[in-house]
């Protein structure tokens, strides 16, 4: 068995049919489950890798309770002010004692300065997510040139429009 602990599985010897063994796993290891002794055999168990320190993000906040996870384990990631993630990626997944990736991209600021403008440039707000989209508004009896700009880390595309009358 990968990542027993064989000193300690070699006390598993003996167990009776219908009885269980505790699996022993190495440290950083965590037992999917316990040997269960079977007419002389044991069921499948395995040790599997445990993701022992916090997911290391840049641009995101001390992750705290994210340390020693099981594979399968989510981490939720939580960026420093000006970043965020991309929307429904915020969550960190432990696979065979590693962290998937999550990055904080930088936001972006909602166009200013543009004649005709309802209060805020964007419908939704001051600034826009990376990987959002920034709706634009223009005062009504106005349309916009175009109706979104996209935000993909700090930058939106296009970057600006205008409000014409319809």
């Amino acid at each position: 068995m990968d990542y027993a602990d064989l000193t300690l599985l070699a006390t598993c010897a003996g167990t009776v049919h219908g009885s269980s063994c505790e699996l022993p796993c190495m440290e950083g290891y965590r037992k999917s489950n316990d040997l269960l002794c079977t007419d002389g055999d044991f069921s499948s168990a395995t040790c599997i890798k445990e993701c022992s320190d916090p997911p290391a993000v840049e641009n995101a906040v001390q992750v705290w309770g994210c340390s020693d996870k099981p594979s399968g384990a989510t981490c939720e990631i939580q960026c420093t002010g000006g970043f965020s993630t991309p929307p429904g990626k915020s969550e960190a997944l432990c696979e065979d004692g590693a962290w998937s990736q999550v990055l904080c991209e930088k936001e972006c600021s909602a166009p200013a300065d543009i004649e005709l403008v309802a209060d805020l440039s964007c419908e939704e707000g001051e600034t826009v997510h990376s990987g959002g989209v920034c709706t634009s508004r223009c005062l009504q009896g106005f349309e916009p040139s175009k109706k979104s700009l996209s935000c993909t880390n700090g930058v939106l595309f296009p970057s600006t429009f205008s409000c014409y009358r319809f």
